[in-house]
């Protein structure tokens, strides 16, 4: 039995490859979103290269890792998409994270500690596609937005 995420359904079959794509990358955010890691393992190829991480969190073991984190972080995070741009093998959405921050945040070089803060600020990713599989990724968040919003950097809420 296939689960939705890791096929085509009979719609998109008769999609261009571009549409295609777009909704590869839309199921992806909705995975994100569900921290369902089976299925964003279905929708990213082992070798994934994601320029946004560090290199010790690469292809699909490292898109668990940040998925897990993520959800400890903000286990109501969501993203919402604002816009999708398509073409071709290309794919870039901007979005809107919005969650608060109950658990700790394990970045690998900078951990913060759960704030009880609730956040929202905007991300741009851009994902390349072979075949069916999400194969690079970049990523760009307003980190500064967000630790304003903690309370941990300047001009952001009082301790």
């Amino acid at each position: 039995m296939f689960r939705a995420a890791e096929r085509l359904s009979d719609m998109e079959a008769n999609m261009s490859d571009t549409e295609k794509n777009r909704a590869l990358v839309r199921r992806y955010v909705d995975a994100m979103n569900k921290r369902d890691t089976n299925a964003l393992n279905a929708l990213v190829s082992d070798g994934l290269i994601n320029h946004a991480a560090l290199p010790e969190v690469q292809g699909r073991s490292g898109l668990k890792v940040i998925a897990e984190k993520l959800g400890k972080a903000f286990p109501d995070g969501k993203f919402v998409v604002e816009d999708v741009i398509a073409e071709n093998d290309r794919v870039m959405c901007r979005m809107t994270f919005t969650g608060t921050n109950s658990g700790d945040l394990d970045f690998s070089r900078l951990p913060l500690k759960a704030t009880g803060r609730r956040v929202q600020f905007e991300h741009v990713h851009v994902f390349r596609i072979e075949g069916d599989a999400i194969v690079e990724h970049w990523g760009f968040r307003d980190d500064f937005a967000m630790m304003r919003q903690l309370g941990i950097a300047p001009g952001g809420a009082a301790s």
